[in-house]
């Protein structure tokens, strides 16, 4: 479970784009494929406030004293 599923599929959805486009080029050469760092964008205001709301909801969200999280199913 992330906190920002959009931002997360977003990233993963780009990383595996450059996976393909890196092996294509070394199957079939051509332009070299980007190495410019991937980085995943930063919430929005609303999606940050979506993610404290849920963080400090107490029937969707615990903390442990010895810092391990897990989430409740919704």
């Amino acid at each position: 479970m992330y906190l920002f599923p959009a931002i997360t599929a977003e990233y993963r959805q780009k990383k595996e784009a450059r996976a393909v486009a890196n092996e294509r080029f070394k199957q079939h050469g051509g332009q070299k494929p980007s190495t410019k760092t991937i980085h995943k964008r930063n919430p929005t205001p609303n999606k940050i406030e979506d993610a404290y709301r849920y963080v400090n909801d107490p029937s969707k969200f615990k903390l442990y004293d010895h810092g391990h999280t897990f989430t409740l199913s919704i």
